[in-house]
């Protein structure tokens, strides 16, 4: 048997998310935070859709929703902000 790791993860492991640092705040920098309410988080997303890559912007909301999972109330405000905007990129 060789001596290398195995790539498996057991359930005791913890994979890291990572946020690059120039990602950091891209969405606060277009009014979007969690204390506003459903309709102003919408419109802040949608202005972040015009000049960012759209991709980027739904990678980044699922890393902040995953990082939020202990946190309930900010887990489920992100977590239907993501599906509105997975319903808003299908278009």
């Amino acid at each position: 048997m060789s001596k290398k790791a195995s790539k498996k993860t057991t359930k005791k492991q913890k994979i890291l998310i990572k946020i690059p640092l120039e990602d950091e705040g891209i969405l606060s920098k277009y009014g979007y935070t969690l204390k506003e309410k459903h309709e102003n988080r919408i419109k802040a997303l949608k202005k972040a859709f015009k000049e960012n890559d759209h991709l980027k912007i739904l990678r980044h909301l699922n890393a902040i929703r995953t990082l939020q999972k202990s946190h309930e109330s900010n887990y489920k405000k992100l977590d239907k902000d993501m599906k509105w905007l997975q319903l808003y990129y299908k278009k």
